[in-house]
């Protein structure tokens, strides 16, 4: 997967994504969600939130879990560029952050995800940030 967003001009730049793994990723085995980056640019912060879709267990609808958001003070990790950025879960931080306790996120799945990066307008499309890839890291 190769990912840019679309313009240089101030817009909402975002990369939404579902992971079809068979089995389903068990949530609590979540350890991150990683963010391989081929460019940054000059934005600063360049990602600003970073969210989960958690399926509870018998669920037909996912909870959207923020695991990352510079809006609300949280401090971002060093990115790697190139190469790969984590962001870390836990059940502490997704219990603490959305309506699921801590049993409910035990048996949960993780269907999918959502990156937000910062929407300041650009001098050159050049300047946007390029994505290669985005993945979840399990525990065995």
């Amino acid at each position: 997967m190769g990912w840019s967003p679309a313009g240089r001009k101030s817009a909402a730049r975002f990369l939404a994504l579902s992971f079809d793994n068979d089995p389903p990723a068990p949530a609590p085995r979540t350890l991150s969600l990683g963010v391989y980056m081929l460019f940054t640019g000059p934005l600063d912060p360049l990602i600003t939130a970073v969210r989960l879709q958690i399926l509870p267990e018998g669920g037909s609808e996912a909870v959207s879990v923020r695991i990352f958001d510079a809006a609300a003070g949280d401090a971002s990790p060093a990115l790697v560029c190139p190469g790969i950025t984590h962001f870390n879960v836990s059940s502490d931080l997704v219990v603490s952050r959305s309506r699921l306790t801590a049993a409910a996120f035990s048996t949960s799945t993780v269907i999918g995800a959502r990156v937000d990066f910062n929407d300041d307008p650009l001098d050159a499309s050049g300047d946007l940030p390029v994505v290669a890839a985005v993945g979840l890291f399990l525990n065995a």
